[in-house]
């Protein structure tokens, strides 16, 4: 083992700096270079790279979000987006960066997006890959938590902590929207860490008799405000996904569930509303003691994978220890919510309304 390369791909989150830094100062511990590649695979197609030295990944990596590196969500290299506007497969070159560098690894710091990228790549031109965790929806199969998802909670409850004042101040209702793609993670954890009302969630249906009838009950005490926590997967009261079109990717993306649910609110109940999106403040800033520990454990234990030729694995936590998987089997399945786990469990017993019941 003479030479990693390392690169951090798909939505970005707090702890990929302290991951990448983990990895490089692991690997030079044992004499092998670390090659950080640019914006994910394109870094790697484009040979755009930063050698990567304990001298370069301060303690400051621990602190700073986003990623150093650069990340990208839209540079799928099977249907590669060239500047005339046409979608071509760069698969081969990559192969050949790759060879040309010769890489002994590559360490991808991703989400199952990435993961199922690297994982055709890996099958299709026998390069060795092994993959890190991350994302703030905590929805990738076979690990407990991944890189991010920590933070954003506590972003989440302190947005909500600020929420709170403001909504007791004016006895009014707010409906704050969080993200999460198709599962609920953030939005239950977030929810019940800053003391939400009500919490809805894609795997959970709700029904807004319910949710009015839980609100009208909170008016009637003593508290004369209320949070709601929404996902921004959740459904329409007919079925339907709230969408917009991002005219810049031509592709629909998640967002209005939480004007769509203030709106309906107001019209059940009469009483005053107001939406508020978290949005990217879910992905940025400072990652907490947890996901700098997590990325920390996560980066030495790839490394040490690559050193064993353990390739093809996904490094995990299971139980409260670290492990690996087949990258297949992040990619698989999809991590919902357990609507019979301790959340949820967790969340009735405080009397948190989740609009089923």
């Amino acid at each position: 083992m003479k030479k990693i390369g390392v690169m951090t791909s798909g939505g970005d989150c707090s702890g990929l700096n302290a991951a990448i830094r983990a990895v490089t100062l692991r690997a030079c511990d044992l004499g092998i270079q670390v090659l950080g590649f640019r914006q994910g695979s394109i870094g790697l197609l484009n040979r755009d790279y930063v050698n990567l030295t304990p001298k370069k990944v301060s303690y400051e990596y621990l602190m700073k979000g986003g990623s150093v590196l650069g990340s990208i969500n839209k540079g799928n290299p099977f249907q590669y987006l060239t500047d005339e506007g046409i979608h071509i497969d760069v698969t081969a070159e990559i192969a050949a960066s790759y060879k040309a560098l010769e890489l002994d690894v590559i360490i991808s710091i991703g989400g199952d997006g990435s993961f199922s990228i690297m994982h055709s790549l890996m099958k299709k031109f026998d390069m060795n890959v092994i993959g890190i965790p991350k994302t703030i929806d905590n929805d990738l199969s076979c690990t407990d938590y991944a890189i991010g998802y920590s933070t954003s909670v506590q972003v989440i409850s302190d947005c909500i902590d600020k929420l709170q004042t403001t909504a007791e101040s004016h006895q009014r209702i707010i409906v704050v929207q969080v993200m999460g793609r198709d599962a609920g993670h953030l939005a239950i954890a977030g929810g019940i860490a800053g003391g939400a009302d009500i919490i809805l969630i894609p795997e959970v249906p709700y029904s807004m008799n319910v949710v009015a009838a839980h609100l009208k009950k909170v008016f009637r005490s003593q508290k004369k405000f209320a949070i709601v926590v929404v996902s921004e997967a959740i459904k329409t009261v007919d079925g339907s996904s709230v969408m917009v079109m991002d005219e810049v990717n031509n592709r629909p993306r998640y967002d209005g569930s939480a004007a769509y649910i203030a709106n309906l609110i107001e019209r059940h109940t009469g009483l005053e509303t107001r939406p508020v999106v978290l949005g990217h403040l879910q992905r940025g800033g400072s990652p907490n003691s947890f996901d700098r520990l997590l990325a920390s454990q996560l980066g030495v234990y790839a490394v040490d994978l690559a050193v064993q030729e353990k390739f093809g694995q996904v490094v995990v936590t299971q139980n409260n220890a670290i492990a690996h998987v087949p990258i297949e089997h992040t990619i698989n399945t999809y991590n919902h919510v357990n609507v019979h786990g301790n959340l949820i469990h967790t969340a009735r017993g405080l009397g948190i309304c989740l609009g089923d019941a």
